[in-house]
C-alpha cells in the first residue's frame, strides 16, 4: 500500500467509500464533482491525493508532502489559499509515510498540528455523527484548543 491509503485505511476513511475521492477518480454528477475534481487535479493548482465529503460537501484534502515540488510550507501556503477560495473544504492534511499534518484552512494564523503514525490507534473511530466536526475545522475526535474557537488539537484524542 502506499502511504495515503495507509493513512486512509489506519484513520478509517477508507469506510467511507463513497465519501472518498482519490487522483484519477471521477466524482461524476453528484454535488460539488467539479470542485472535487479540480481539487484532484494537478495542473489546478491544489494536486491533491485524495478528498473526503461530509454530506456531500467537500470537506478535507489529502496533499502527498513528498510530491510538494517547491519549498514546503509556501506550497503548503499556496495550496491553503486556493482550498480556501473554493470556500468548501475547512481542512488541509499533508501526508508523508510517518507523518500527517493538519492544516486550517480559515484560520491562516492557527498552528498546524503534527500526528505520528506510531501515536495513532489503528481503525479509529470515525463516524457519521462526529464527522459533522469536520465541517467546522475540527478533526473527528479532536478538541478545540483550550481558548479557541476555530482551531483543534490532533494531539488530544484524535483518532
Amino acid at each position: 500500500m502506499t502511504a495515503l491509503e495507509d493513512w486512509l485505511a489506519d484513520l478509517a476513511y477508507t469506510d467511507f467509500p463513497d465519501e472518498l475521492f482519490r487522483f484519477g477518480k471521477s466524482a461524476g454528477t453528484r454535488p460539488y464533482a467539479s470542485e472535487i475534481e479540480e481539487m484532484l487535479t494537478p495542473e489546478r493548482g491544489i494536486g491533491a491525493s485524495a478528498v473526503f465529503c461530509v454530506d456531500e460537501q467537500p470537506t478535507i484534502c489529502f496533499i502527498d508532502g513528498t510530491a510538494l515540488t517547491q519549498e514546503r510550507e509556501a506550497r503548503v501556503e499556496q495550496i491553503r489559499q486556493k482550498v480556501w477560495n473554493q470556500n468548501l473544504a475547512s481542512v488541509v492534511l499533508v501526508f508523508d509515510s510517518t507523518t500527517l499534518t493538519a492544516y486550517a484552512v480559515n484560520d491562516r494564523d492557527a498552528e498546524p498540528d503534527v500526528l505520528v503514525r506510531s501515536d495513532i490507534k489503528r481503525r479509529g473511530q470515525l463516524t457519521k455523527s462526529n464527522l459533522v466536526s469536520l465541517r467546522t475545522g475540527c478533526l473527528a475526535g479532536s478538541r478545540p484548543r483550550s481558548g479557541s474557537t476555530s482551531g483543534c488539537s490532533l494531539t488530544s484524542g484524535w483518532l
